[in-house]
């Protein structure tokens, strides 16, 4: 007799999916599992901003998944030197929900950065690199070219179809705090993630050589003027000790610059997830690791 099939536990892996790929469909609208947050709204903050080079064919850009503004942009270059804008960039796409964020926290958060020249135009290349908070420029500070390599770092030479998927990963416990929203002379790169830094070298000195998309979800809570509104939100979401774990180990080994492409993202975010499940000792996580073995063969 043939036993029953159990049917995999796909609400188990959509909870861990949410919370560590932030471009997995079921991130939109998740929240931290650790029930601390009382009565938040989340929102996923999606959008890009194109970047072309200067006379010396670079470019240098500074990224944190702060809110609502998240990176910094070289202003000129000159003597293989930048210097860094007076002012920080505005997350792209944080309008939508400028007007009722009190206080946030990231959930998952990345950047897809593709390569948007022409096949038979596009030259050079872009250095990627992964640091702690320290790394990130002080407004009008100064970097030199070619000097932003850090312990991780990952070169990709511009071309046709060019699309490097990048995770920013929790690094502290203030990753899963909430913090005040920052302004245009405040950016937040408090620890709690890790900050990634792009540079553009041997780019053609007119027109766009890449675009940046930003996918930021977060969880926030309203502002006083909003706070009515508390009454009509479902309850935070229950603390998951397995989901938040594996989550947070996933994340950190998702951290390769190297990846090309959303496709073999997602799917070494299976594989990661599938090892961290089949790991474990709870017996709700083997039953998920096998059915996202499954999923990824």
């Amino acid at each position: 007799m043939v036993p029953p099939r159990i049917p995999p536990p796909t609400a188990l892996i959509e909870q861990v999916c949410a919370v560590t790929d932030p471009f997995c469909q079921v991130a939109k609208g998740a929240r931290w599992p650790d029930g601390l947050a009382q009565s938040t709204m989340s929102a996923q903050i999606r959008g890009h901003r194109s970047y072309g080079a200067y006379a010396n064919g670079g470019q240098l850009v500074f990224i944190t998944p702060a809110t609502s503004y998240s990176s910094l942009t070289a202003s000129s270059v000159a003597l293989g030197v930048y210097t860094m804008a007076a002012g920080y960039d505005l997350l792209p796409g944080y309008t939508a929900v400028s007007s009722y964020a009190n206080t946030y926290r990231i959930v998952t958060a990345g950047i897809i950065v593709r390569n948007v020249a022409p096949a038979l135009t596009a030259q050079g290349y872009i250095i990627v690199t992964r640091g702690g908070s320290g790394m990130f420029p002080a407004l009008s500070g100064t970097k030199s070219e070619g000097n932003v390599y850090g312990t991780e770092s990952a070169t990709h030479a511009l071309s046709a179809g060019m699309e490097i998927p990048i995770i920013f990963r929790p690094v502290g416990t203030a990753a899963r705090s909430f913090r005040a929203l920052g302004t245009g002379s405040t950016v937040q790169p408090d620890g709690g993630f890790d900050v990634i830094s792009l540079e553009l070298v041997g780019c053609p000195t007119s027109g766009t050589s890449i675009d940046i998309e930003f996918v930021y979800n977060i969880e926030f809570t309203l502002t006083t003027a909003n706070e009515g509104l508390a009454q009509l939100l479902p309850v935070s979401s229950p603390t998951h000790p397995l989901v938040a774990t594996v989550a947070n180990k996933a994340s950190l080994a998702l951290g390769d610059l190297a990846y090309n492409g959303l496709k073999a993202f997602g799917a070494a975010a299976l594989r990661k997830i599938s090892g961290y499940l089949s790991a474990s000792p709870d017996p709700r996580s083997k039953v998920g690791a096998a059915a996202l073995a499954l999923m990824v063969d």
